[in-house]
C-alpha cells in the first residue's frame, strides 16, 4: 500500500494516481479501497473493488490533488473481512532540493502538516518514512541528506496555502560543496550527487517529481576557494541536469536555479580584504544566469543575495548561513519564484500505469449555481467528487466558455451547459446537462439629461449612462465610426447631426439608441416676467401686443423668431409673462 504521508506527483490538470501495491494475499479473494477526502470531513470520494487472483496486486486510484485517508477491506475465501488504513496520503507536488549547507540547516517548521519530507530512521537504513515537518521529530534528519528544514517550512506553507495540496521534499544537499564538487561526483555517482541519484532511483519512479530546486553558489564566490568563470559554472551544473534527466529517461525534468553567491564569513562591512567581493560573486551569478538562459526547462529561482548580512546580523547568523528569520524570507523568495509561469511551463514526471484496474462510475455532483447577472466572466458550476478533468460546452443559449469560466451575452432564455469527459482506465465516461433560466440584464442606454439647446457653433452636452458597460457614441448605424466613449458627450454642431448610442462591454451589446440632433430656430422653454407701463398698456390678443410697451424691448426683439409666435399673458397687476416654444430632440 502507499506509505503513510507519502505524496504522489499530480499532473498539470490537478489529477494524480495513488499507487497501490499489496503482497502476501494468500487466501484473499477480494480487496475494496475507499478513498476519503480529509479536507471535506472525511467524505468518501472514490471506491475501487478488485477481485484477487494471485498473492500480490498492483493498481491505482485516480483523484484530484488533495490530502486523503485510504481504507482497505480484505475479504478471504470464507467471506471474513479485515480492514487496514493509511491515515494520510496525498496527491500534490514533489521536489528534490539540492545545494549547500543553507539547504541543510535548521529553519522554522511549517504550520501545516501537509508539508512533508522523507525522514531517515537509523534502524531502517536507506528506508526512510515520511513525516510532517511541523512535528518535533523533524529535527535533525531529513533524507537522504541530513539535517534540518532550512527554508522548506516557509516554502511548503506558501505552496500548500496556494494549491491546497500536500508538498513533499527530498533533501539532497552537502555543506561547503562547490559546483566543481558536484560535477566530479557525477562521474562516479559519489557524494554529493549520489543524494540526488538515490532519490531518483528509489522513490521518483513511484511517486513522480515536479522538479529539482538548486540552491548553491556560496562556495564558488571566494577568491581563496573554487571560483570558476561563468562558462565553467554553467558547464558543471549542466552536467548535473543532464545526468538527472538521463537517470529517469525524462528530458523535460525541470530545474529551478537560484542566483546565490553571498558569503561574508569573517568579513565586516567595508572590509578592503573582502574575499567575497563583487568580482568573485559575479562569476557565479552570471554562470547561474547562463544556465537558466540555456534550457527551456531550467527556470529562474529567487535572487537570495538580496538578503544581505554579516556576522550576527538579523538575517545571516555568520555572514553566510541564514537565521530562522532569514530562512523565512528565503522561503518567501522561493515561493515567489515557483509562480504560475513555472507550474504551467514545467512538465511533471509521472510514470505509473496500473497493470490491472476495474472501472467505476464517476459520482459527480455540482455546487448550487446561478447564471451571471452581467456580462463579466464568472466561474462555471463547480464539481464535487471530481476525479478527472471535465469539459464544458454550451448546448443552448447565448454564451461563451473559456477554460473554467462562462460569459453570457445579455439575452433571456434557457441556458444548457453540457459537462462531460471520456473517462479513463479507472472511470467510465461522464456526461450531464445542467439547465438554467436566464434573465436579460442589458437594455438600451439611458439618457439622463434631455434639457438640451442646440445652438449653432457652441458646445452641447449630452449625458447618458449604462447599467452594464460604457456608453459609446457612433456617427453611423453600422457602429463602425466611433466618435466618443464616455458618459458625457461634449460636441459642437453646425448642422443637423445624428448619433448612435450603445452600451458595450466585450461580448455584451445593446441595440443602438438613435439621436437626431436638429438645429432649429428655437430656444429654451422659460417664463420671463416684465414690469408693464401702467399708463400705456394695450393687449389686443393672445399673439399680439405693442412691444414698445415693455421695459426690455430690445431683449424681446432679439429672442422672437419670425416664424414662431410668442404668447403674452397678463399674470398679475404690473407683470406680463412671455412664453417661447420649447426645443425638442428627436429620438
Amino acid at each position: 500500500m502507499p506509505l503513510e504521508k507519502s505524496v504522489f506527483q499530480r499532473s498539470n490538470t490537478n489529477e494524480g494516481q495513488l499507487k497501490i501495491k499489496l503482497a502476501n494475499l494468500d487466501g484473499i479473494t477480494k480487496v475494496k479501497f475507499v478513498l476519503y477526502d480529509i479536507s471535506k470531513g472525511l467524505i468518501p470520494i472514490q471506491e475501487l473493488e478488485l477481485n484477487v487472483s494471485s498473492t500480490s496486486l498492483e493498481s491505482s486510484i485516480t483523484a484530484s490533488g488533495g490530502w486523503y485517508k485510504l481504507k482497505v477491506d480484505f475479504t478471504n475465501k470464507l467471506g471474513q473481512k479485515t480492514t487496514e488504513f493509511v491515515k494520510n496520503v496525498g496527491i500534490g507536488e514533489v521536489f528534490i532540493v539540492a545545494g549547500q549547507s543553507n539547504v541543510q540547516r535548521n529553519g522554522p517548521p511549517p504550520k501545516d502538516d501537509r508539508v512533508v519530507a522523507a525522514y531517515f530512521k537509523e534502524d531502517k537504513a536507506n528506508q526512510p518514512d515520511f513525516i510532517s515537518l511541523n512535528t518535533k521529530m523533524y529535527r535533525p534528519w531529513a533524507w537522504p541528506s541530513p539535517p534540518g528544514t532550512s527554508f522548506l517550512g516557509a516554502l511548503g506553507d506558501a505552496l500548500v496555502d496556494r494549491f491546497q495540496v500536500p508538498i513533499l521534499f527530498f533533501s539532497a544537499a552537502v555543506g561547503g560543496t562547490s559546483s566543481g564538487d558536484w560535477f566530479q561526483s557525477t562521474l562516479n555517482n559519489s557524494t554529493p550527487y549520489y543524494y540526488i541519484d538515490i532519490a531518483l532511483q528509489k522513490y521518483v519512479p513511484t511517486l513522480g517529481l515536479r522538479g529539482i530546486l538548486w540552491f548553491q553558489g556560496e562556495s564558488n564566490s571566494l577568491n581563496w576557494s573554487y571560483n570558476p568563470e561563468k562558462e565553467q559554472y554553467k558547464k558543471e551544473v549542466e552536467q548535473l541536469v543532464n545526468q538527472s534527466r538521463k537517470r529517469i529517461g525524462f528530458d523535460k525534468l525541470s530545474w529551478v536555479v537560484s542566483l546565490t553567491s553571498w558569503n561574508k564569513v569573517g568579513v565586516t562591512p567595508g572590509d578592503l580584504n573582502d574575499p567575497n567581493a563583487d568580482e568573485f560573486r559575479n562569476k557565479t551569478r552570471e554562470g547561474q544566469q547562463l544556465l537558466i538562459d540555456s534550457d527551456q526547462y531550467i527556470f529562474p529561482g529567487p535572487d537570495t543575495d538580496v538578503l544581505e548580512g554579516y556576522n550576527n546580523s538579523p538575517l545571516r547568523i555568520d555572514g553566510v548561513h541564514f537565521t530562522e528569520k532569514g530562512f523565512t524570507e528565503v522561503g518567501k523568495l522561493w515561493a515567489g519564484a515557483l509562480n504560475s509561469q513555472y507550474f504551467n511551463g514545467s512538465s511533471p514526471y509521472i510514470t505509473f500505469k496500473p497493470t490491472f484496474i476495474q472501472k467505476v462510475s464517476q459520482n459527480i455532483s455540482f455546487e448550487e449555481w446561478s447564471p451571471p447577472s452581467d456580462c463579466e466572466w464568472q466561474d462555471l458550476p463547480k464539481p464535487i467528487n471530481q476525479a478527472i478533468p471535465l469539459h464544458y460546452s454550451i448546448l443552448e443559449g447565448e454564451a461563451e466558455i473559456k477554460g473554467n469560466q462562462i460569459r453570457l451575452k445579455g439575452k433571456s432564455g434557457t441556458l444548457k451547459i453540457l459537462i462531460q469527459n471520456e473517462g479513463n482506465d479507472s472511470f467510465y465516461g461522464f456526461s450531464q446537462t445542467l439547465t438554467y433560466d436566464v434573465d436579460p440584464f442589458l437594455n438600451k442606454a439611458k439618457i439622463i439629461d434631455q434639457n438640451w439647446v442646440f445652438k449653432k457653433n457652441t458646445f452641447t452636452s449630452i449625458k447618458a449612462t449604462c447599467n452594464v458597460g460604457i456608453p459609446k457614441w457612433y456617427l453611423d448605424k453600422s457602429l463602425s465610426d466611433l466618435y466618443f466613449t464616455g458618459e458625457e458627450l461634449l460636441t459642437i454642431i453646425d448642422k443637423n447631426q445624428r448619433f448612435y448610442l450603445v452600451c458595450e462591454e466585450v461580448s455584451c451589446k445593446t441595440e443602438p439608441v438613435q439621436l437626431a440632433l436638429l438645429l432649429k430656430d428655437c430656444h429654451d422653454n422659460f417664463n420671463r416676467s416684465r414690469d408693464r407701463k401702467m399708463t400705456n398698456y394695450n393687449l389686443k390678443g393672445i399673439h399680439q401686443t405693442k412691444l414698445s410697451l415693455l421695459d426690455r424691448e430690445e431683449i424681446v426683439e432679439n429672442k422672437l423668431p419670425s416664424d414662431n409666435p410668442v404668447g403674452f399673458t397678463l399674470r398679475s397687476e404690473g407683470h406680463v409673462t412671455i412664453e417661447f416654444p420649447e426645443c425638442q430632440i428627436n429620438k
